[in-house]
């Protein structure tokens, strides 16, 4: 019995440290900023459509990229809203989001580094 809870319990952390590929990209990832749901809905054809709260839908491309040895989602014409680290951004540009894996095992696209802010994926 000890073994094969040792042998789970390894292959749970090669599972979590195991590099995100694109096939795992796509997916409803949601950010509750204090009530108003921030969500985005990346497809598989490299598209994204970005909805805040009940009034805004903004879409555009995304492609997974390595930029100083770390995984990122890498979204065009990206726009943050409401209370985001730094403030919010006015116009839209690039938005070159770290990709990790939770302790879910699902990929989670960081807001920031200094702090736990996250998009978290849907099963």
């Amino acid at each position: 019995m000890k073994r094969f809870l040792w042998i789970a319990v390894v292959g749970l952390v090669v599972a979590c440290d195991a590099p995100i590929t694109e096939q795992e990209v796509p997916g409803v990832y949601h950010w509750d900023q204090k009530g108003v749901v921030d969500t985005l809905i990346v497809s598989a054809n490299r598209t994204y459509v970005h909805v805040y709260g009940a009034s805004v839908r903004e879409q555009g491309t995304w492609e997974l990229e390595e930029i100083d040895g770390y995984k990122r989602v890498t979204f065009a014409k990206y726009r943050f809203y409401g209370p985001v680290p730094g403030g919010s951004i006015d116009a839209p540009g690039f938005w070159p989001a770290l990709i990790e894996r939770g302790s879910n095992g699902l990929p989670r696209l960081s807001l920031a580094a200094d702090e736990p802010l996250y998009y978290v994926r849907d099963r």
